[in-house]
């Protein structure tokens, strides 16, 4: 994909920009200066020397090997380089420098498309989110089957055609790569990478509970070292705040990441659900960081903010194709979405509570379903039925109304959660569950059968 094409993209005007800016500054500089000039943004100091060239030389260009210089000094522009109209004088250079050059050029890209990020107002990364979360599940979706990539309809007792899966791969390897190149929340691609793949091995052959516990708690106690606690508890009747011991701040952050990404990996029973579940999670946290005083002072805002709503755009842009049953999200998906979640709702001074009451269905339905398996039918908790709260509600009046009707009461929940504080936030998260478990008694009732996805 060529520049031309990424400009005529209307949301990438600023990369398009600092890409051209990056390439006229390697390719219209003299050859003596272009390490100089890459020096700018990487530390040259035992880098290799270029070979001695006459100093009426005009601006160059690499290409393999080789660097093919401009006869006319005059005629100096990117056209020109293209084209190669003028005369050319192939100087044969080391490779170690040509290697040097390519690197080097890597890195300044990088450097650049970093600094774009980092100029980009929050609107805007919800629009880059949406733009490549859709083009890489249309990808996923066009490309998964020549893979064999595929679900499993068999082992729920499903008669229907294979589908893509897990569509959660092509959304995590897109958060990795933000991740890195963004570089302010980095470590996090490393948990990411982990649970990706220990998800992806689940998805294609089911793994014992045990294994995919001890996985999701490295990634929790990891994350942990790495400076994402729960150090502290604030007093939602007064402005008292207590700080905890470091083993129970570990033990907080460790069952907090855990219960969100299992609760949301639990609530992946219908089409699009679980993608449109987080993406008003991301949206509500950064929300909340653009409207509430107390986290103004966070010295990390800008960069949290930048990412809740990049992730939001990633759970937009992915939405439509899950929805429509085009491409199934699968563990991969799912967990890496619940852990990110769980991780940011601790970073930046954002509420947990906000988190609660956004993610008030999954983790209600976990409880619930949890409790009904152990205590009335005897049997492991962890052990799967299509008996959930999603599960009825889409008997009850269809699947794709059942996720329109969850995604909007977890939207309804996010407003509360940003715009209620202190008591009246605490008074709010409990007429949600009191609500929450009329509709799961409701929809518990025997009503007419649909398939589902399980």
């Amino acid at each position: 994909m060529g520049i031309g094409f990424f400009a005529r993209i209307p949301i990438a005007p600023v990369i398009t920009k600092r890409l051209k800016i990056a390439l006229q500054t390697i390719v219209t500089s003299p050859i003596s200066k272009i390490p100089k000039k890459i020096a700018e943004f990487i530390d040259v100091k035992n880098s290799p020397a270029l070979p001695p060239i006459a100093s009426n030389v005009a601006p160059a260009t690499v290409a393999g090997s080789f660097i093919f210089v401009e006869s006319d000094v005059n005629a100096v522009s990117t056209e020109s380089l293209t084209n190669f109209n003028a005369q050319k004088i192939p100087i044969k250079i080391p490779t170690s420098q040509t290697i040097f050059i390519v690197r080097s050029f890597t890195k300044f890209l990088k450097n650049s498309t970093r600094a774009t990020l980092l100029t980009m107002s929050f609107f805007e990364m919800l629009g880059i989110g949406i733009f490549f979360a859709a083009a890489a599940t249309f990808l996923a979706v066009r490309f998964f089957p020549a893979f064999g990539l595929l679900d499993f309809p068999a082992r729920y007792n499903l008669n229907r055609p294979r589908r893509p899966y897990p569509g959660g791969l092509a959304l995590a390897i897109l958060i990795v790569i933000f991740l890195i190149v963004d570089g302010n929340f980095w470590p996090l691609a490393l948990a990411i990478l982990t649970l990706g793949a220990i998800s992806f091995v689940d998805d294609r052959k089911p793994l014992p509970v045990w294994i995919r516990g001890i996985f999701h708690a490295a990634a929790a106690m990891f994350v942990f070292f790495a400076g994402v606690q729960i150090s502290q508890i604030g007093n939602p009747f007064g402005g008292e705040i207590f700080f905890l011991p470091i083993g129970v701040s570990a033990a907080l952050t460790l069952i907090w990441i855990v219960v969100i990404q299992n609760s949301l990996n639990w609530f992946d029973g219908l089409r699009g659900l679980s993608v449109g579940v987080s993406g008003v999670g991301f949206l509500a946290l950064g929300i909340f960081g653009l409207v509430r005083p107390e986290v103004a002072w966070e010295p990390a805002l800008p960069e949290f903010l930048r990412t809740m709503f990049f992730l939001a755009g990633i759970c937009a842009g992915s939405f439509l194709w899950f929805f429509r049953g085009k491409i199934l999200l699968g563990d991969s998906g799912s967990q890496v979405l619940g852990f990110l979640l769980a991780v940011f709702s601790i970073l930046a001074g954002t509420k947990i509570a906000t988190t609660l009451l956004v993610l008030g269905l999954p983790i209600l339905d976990l409880v619930f379903v949890s409790a009904r398996r152990v205590f009335l039918e005897h049997r492991s908790p962890f052990s799967g039925d299509q008996r959930h709260l999603h599960h009825n509600l889409a008997k009850k009046m269809g699947e794709k109304s059942a996720v329109l009707l969850l995604i909007g009461i977890s939207a309804v929940l996010g407003a509360i959660g940003i715009f209620f504080t202190g008591f009246s936030k605490i008074l709010a998260l409990g007429i949600a569950v009191l609500l929450l478990i009329g509709l799961s008694v409701w929809a518990g009732k025997k009503s007419r059968q649909i398939k589902v996805k399980s």
